[in-house]
């Protein structure tokens, strides 16, 4: 048998030092020997360190001349790094410079400066005192002169050497291992592209550890989660095999959700027992929730959102100054992209590697964890051992991965799906592997994947992992996924421009479209649903084509394999009927349709029910087990969540399902009436759940029918009793339930009648500003459908005199009528009006509805010469919201300065911290805080400056305001300690400190002109 040497890249190091740092010069050597051991076989390629003690013999001539010339010279070619150390000691003079070291450092610079090559590090240890021999006092005094000296020169960046202080001998190795990891796997090394390839092409030695093929293992991520599948939502035939998740994936942004589960609270009372009896919810976590729900809400949704790849990035990237060992948990939805963000990740990096790309980040290892608690395995299952053993769609040798995955940078573990564990205690088992893990390989990046129900997260938490819930994809990102879906499905760009644009003009005009269309899965739906059709405008109807297309999906058939003829008997009809009863048993539970679950035994029970009864069949209950299965596997319209518990794929579903339901009891199986329509709107009209299904109910019946439910809820309402608080939510339903009609022609009577009601409203005025809000984003889904939208106008101007002038119905009196009538001449005139509210409500229904050049030159000469001061803070506010360019800034920073009313100036600065929170808005907010002539001029512009700069910077503010926080002299060591410490929670540049001093000191100073006395320090 014939043996083939393997072949290694080989680089030298030299080490450069005085005789006081023996210690130190153990810790390099052991540093590459562990390297050359552990590592050099996985990228090809090895450092031999040379140093005068090792590497040069005796000769004739200058000592260190002939030490030059056996290691520096003799290895110039190769030498890629010179690593010097000192602590007290310099050294004896070489005869060229003052010591051998420093001659060896000149040469190294000296070559550097020549070739690039090598590069300097020099490690100084930290001395606090001085270790003295009594007999040498004078000779270790000028020797840390001479260091000092010689240290003093790194300042200088043109010396091009990097340097760092270590605190000790026993200190070192963690600063050098720190600093070399970092240097070894950054992609601009001329090594790094060797970690690509495998070391040679040729066979193993026998005995030698393997090497990671690693374009082998590229085209397996590409062959693996490359294409997607679409076929199971698109009947039609059509081809979808060649869409690439490369080319179509569009990455979402995430909220911080470590101490907040948003999902946790919205579940049922009734499963959150069952949950905790079956260990899926601690009460503990539970009871923290229940306890600090508000204060949790608010800091979660408060949040800016993070794009996906910038929270993940860090981890991925091995040249990146991050963090050690990124630990994070991405929670989600079913259909919010979590398996398709890790299978973007390792397809990202095979596409780079395949590029050649400099930096492609470290290797993934993917792990799908319901297949690796699947794994049966003698004796304890451990996540580098299933990659190296377990069968499937890549084989890694065995003893390849674990050299990488010691190295920061190396490599980084996916591990997709912790919820398709499906058995508690498995679950917990799998999460121990996970920390054990954590534990043997600290350098290297995990990233978990888990739904939210019956996700536990305080074993993660505390080994460290960082919790991050992915969010629906917002407008930009939607439009997006629509230009990169038709440009990856057409071929031809022509025909796909019409078909994306009526796609995006849907998703912008419907908000229930919109709801929709934040899911990736149901996005990607629509998308294909569009191509052959247009989408609905009735929402009743593209909610049913919907289900239908996942109704398709759903193979029950395939589920029922085992018991003949049954499979044959389930169609759509009667799946149909299946979800109606199970959309209106979860209706009918105490929580209602507040919580979109329902635990696994229940559900049973359900499609047992439905299988014995419907259908006559006899071994019902071993078929529902088949069928729920099978939902635990993949997701159809109905879909496994986690912790024995399932749910609707989009809450969306269960309410169309639930007035499907009832639709059917009225039109169908008339076992419901008119009048017990009417009595369940009556009802349920209060109730927020209940909104989306009675106004479905009213798109899937007759006009006639409508219009009574219309009268009712308009003639229900007793506006002389309306609480201030909640408004009458009746009103706003009544408009909703109006525009799900398809002939208003058949409305004209109804619409007067809830046109009656809402001028009881808006003239003189009621109602708070979040109601008014309800009723206008009600009207707008109406638009200028609403039936004799002109006789409504016409009272309206004939009263509008009375309407009051500081009540919130002014200002969306105009935007009401300006919905229903796009009469602009009309709502120009009132924006003249001497009614403030009148007025206001105008300026907005100019922006928002006539948002053109002469919207905003009528803005802008309102906003400099407005006779009114008022006036001028409208204009400004509409103008920073609607035209956030550099013309309407500069018009907003002169009225901040210059207005002569101060209610102006504020509103200006206002404005600009919303539109413009950067460095040249908190410099005019310093700038106001300081000097304004009046207080609440400079009190406005400090708080501005703290809620700019941070919550927490905001609640300090907040503290010195009330006296309830010790009182800070900004000056003070202690207020810059304090806003160090809330900048770092924050996330705030070091250099932004100086400017939350600044504006803590304006605000103190403007609480004592106010005669607001700080408590005493």
């Amino acid at each position: 048998m014939s043996v083939t040497p393997r072949l290694l890249n080989q680089y030298h190091v030299f080490l450069a030092s005085p005789g006081d740092v023996q210690a130190e010069r153990l810790q390099v050597r052991r540093f590459f020997d562990d390297y050359n051991r552990q590592t050099a076989h996985l990228w090809g390629t090895r450092f031999e360190l040379i140093d005068w003690e090792n590497c040069a013999s005796i000769g004739v001539g200058r000592p260190q001349e002939l030490i030059t010339q056996q290691t520096l010279d003799k290895h110039r070619e190769s030498l890629v790094l010179v690593i010097g150390l000192m602590a007290q000691r310099f050294g004896s003079p070489s005869g060229k410079a003052e010591s051998s070291t420093e001659e060896e450092c000149q040469w190294a610079l000296q070559q550097h400066a020549a070739t690039g090559f090598p590069e300097l590090k020099w490690f100084f240890r930290k001395i606090d005192k001085l270790e003295i021999d009594p007999d040498q006092v004078e000779e270790s005094v000028a020797q840390w002169h001479k260091v000092k000296a010689f240290r003093q020169r790194f300042g200088d960046p043109a010396q091009r050497v990097w340097s760092a202080e270590y605190p000790g001998a026993d200190g070192f190795a963690d600063v050098l291992r720190k600093d070399l990891n970092l240097w070894l796997a950054d992609a601009a090394r001329p090594w790094a592209a060797l970690r690509s390839r495998p070391v040679s092409p040729g066979p193993s030695a026998p005995g030698a550890v393997p090497v990671i093929d690693v374009d082998a293992y590229r085209r397996a991520v590409q062959q693996r989660f490359g294409k997607l599948n679409f076929e199971m939502l698109d009947t039609t035939g059509a081809y979808y095999g060649g869409v690439r998740l490369w080319s179509v994936f569009v990455p979402q942004s995430v909220r911080e959700c470590h101490e907040y589960n948003p999902r946790l609270l919205e579940i049922p009372k009734e499963d959150q027992r069952r949950l905790l009896e079956a260990g899926e919810l601690t009460a503990q976590d539970l009871a923290h929730a229940e306890r600090d729900a508000e204060r949790l809400r608010q800091q979660y949704f408060s949040q800016v959102l993070r794009p996906v790849l910038d929270l993940v990035d860090p981890a991925l990237q091995p040249g990146a100054q991050a963090r050690t060992a990124q630990r994070l948990v991405v929670l989600g939805d079913p259909g919010a992209g979590k398996s398709s963000l890790i299978r973007y990740l390792a397809l990202r990096w095979a596409e780079n590697n395949a590029a050649g790309l400099a930096g492609a980040g470290s290797l993934p290892l993917v792990i799908e964890l319901g297949a690796y608690a699947r794994w049966a395995c003698e004796g304890r299952r451990d996540l580098l051992r299933y990659l190296e053993q377990a069968p499937g769609w890549h084989d890694w040798p065995p003893g390849a991965l674990a050299g990488l995955l010691a190295l920061p940078g190396g490599a980084v573990l996916l591990l997709d799906g912790l919820d398709e564990v499906f058995d508690a205690p498995l679950r917990q088992a799998v999460v121990e592997d996970i920390q054990r893990f954590c534990g043997q390989y600290p350098q290297a990046a995990v990233i978990v994947t888990s739904r939210v129900v019956g996700y536990a997260p305080e074993r993660l938490r505390n080994a460290d992992f960082r919790h991050f819930m992915l969010q629906d994809l917002s407008a930009p990102q939607i439009d997006e996924f629509l230009a990169r879906w038709h440009t990856e499905t057409f071929d031809d760009a022509a025909a796909a421009a019409p078909k994306r644009d009526r796609l995006a003009k849907a998703i912008r005009s419907s908000r229930s479209i919109a709801m929709l269309a934040g899911n990736p899965l149901l996005l990607t739906m629509m998308a294909i649903l569009n191509r052959h059709q247009e989408l609905p405008r009735d929402r009743a109807e593209l909610y049913g084509q919907a289900a239908r297309v996942l109704l398709h999906q759903w193979d029950i058939e395939r589920a029922l394999a085992d018991f003949p003829g049954l499979s044959t008997e389930i169609g759509l009809r009667e799946k149909t009927e299946l979800l109606r009863r199970v959309a209106f048993d979860m209706q009918a539970a105490p929580a209602g349709l507040k919580g979109n679950l329902i635990g696994g035994e229940r559900l049973q029970r359900l499609i047992e029910d439905y299988l014995r009864t419907e259908l006559g069949f006899t071994q019902a209950r071993a078929a529902a087990r088949a069928v729920l299965e099978q939902l635990r596997l993949r997701n159809f319209i109905l879909c496994f969540v986690g912790a024995d518990s399932y749910a609707f794929v989009h809450r969306t579903f269960l309410e169309y399902f639930c007035a499907a339901e009832y639709v059917h009891r009225f039109t169908v199986a008339q076992t419901l009436n008119i009048d017990g329509l009417v009595e369940l709107f009556d009802q349920q009209c209060r109730d927020d759940e209940w909104r989306e299904v009675l106004r479905l109910i009213c798109g899937q019946i007759d006009e006639g029918f409508v219009a009574r439910i219309v009268q009712h809820l308009a003639t229900r309402s007793q506006v002389s009793d309306m609480d201030r608080e909640t408004g009458l939510p009746e009103l706003p339903l009544a408009i909703g339930c109006l525009s799900e009609a398809r002939t208003m022609a058949r409305m004209e009577e109804a619409a007067d009648e809830l046109a009656r009601t809402l001028l009881k409203l808006y003239v003189p005025g009621t109602g708070s500003q979040e109601f008014h809000e309800q009723l206008l984003a009600a009207q707008k889904e109406v638009g200028i459908r609403w039936p004799r939208a002109r006789g409504f106008v016409d009272v309206v101007e004939a009263r509008r005199a009375l309407v009051d002038e500081n009540s919130w119905a002014a200002v969306y009196l105009v935007r009401f009528v300006s919905c229903i009538s796009q009469d602009r001449a009309l709502v120009e005139r009132w924006a003249q009006d001497r009614n403030y509210g009148l007025q206001w409500g105008a300026i907005e229904s100019l922006a928002e509805s006539w948002p053109d050049d002469t919207t905003r030159a009528l803005l802008a000469v309102r906003a400099v010469g407005g006779d009114r001061a008022l006036s001028r803070c409208f204009a400004l506010a509409v103008l920073a919201k609607s035209w956030p360019d550099d013309t309407s800034r500069s018009l907003l920073t002169q009225r901040a300065v210059q207005d002569k009313d101060y209610h102006t100036r504020r509103a200006a600065l206002e404005a600009m911290s919303k539109s413009w929170p950067d460095d040249a808005t908190r410099a005019l907010l310093s700038q106001s805080a300081a000097g304004d002539a009046e207080a609440e001029v400079r009190g406005k512009a400090a708080s501005l400056l703290g809620a700019m700069h941070s919550h927490m910077g905001h609640r300090l503010y907040t503290q010195q305001l009330d006296g309830t926080g010790p009182y800070l002299d900004p000056r003070s060591p202690l207020a810059r300690d304090h806003v160090a410490r809330a900048a770092a929670e924050a996330g705030i540049a070091e250099h932004d400190i100086g400017a939350h001093l600044a504006s803590l000191e304006a605000f103190l100073g403007w609480r004592v002109s106010v005669g607001l006395r700080p408590k005493a320090p």
